[in-house]
């Protein structure tokens, strides 16, 4: 079984944001994304993007290099590089939760976005604990 790699980010959130930018970020995304066999979720929570993308090395990296160009996001910072058997979120081309819907706030999901936040000194470990607890926490697509 081929190796999947793991990438995830923090990003700040432009201050005029829109749900009309984030529907289009995901249609985008979740259409790219079903092509090129990555897979992944997009969390936005208090002005911030925390994102798991998964897939091929040099498909999920040549992806981050063109978020890091979308002038929706900025001070993009990648806090885990790593690969493992599985995929987290593999039915989900672009899942999305809203963070700041209270409906949305599982404790996996606000654990997740704390340890991004708070990570000065990148633990890849802990993060990918974390990623899977929260990735086993959301129901699956129907």
């Amino acid at each position: 079984m081929p190796k999947v790699f793991h990438l995830i980010y923090l990003s700040h959130a432009v201050a005029d944001l829109s749900y009309t930018d984030i529907r289009d970020i995901l249609e985008t995304s979740r259409k790219n994304n079903s092509l090129a066999e990555t897979t992944g979720v997009l969390i936005y929570r208090d002005g911030y993007f925390v994102q798991v993308l998964e897939g091929n090395k040099a498909t999920v990296l040549d992806l981050v290099e063109k978020i890091k160009e979308d002038d929706r996001n900025y001070k993009l910072k990648v806090l885990v590089q790593t690969e493992s058997s599985q995929r987290y979120f593999k039915e989900w081309s672009m899942g999305f939760l809203d963070g700041d819907i209270e409906a949305n706030t599982t404790d996996a999901l606000l654990d997740l976005f704390d340890i991004c936040y708070e990570s000065e000194k990148t633990d890849e470990a802990k993060i990918m604990e974390m990623v899977k607890r929260f990735s086993e926490s959301v129901p699956p697509l129907k």
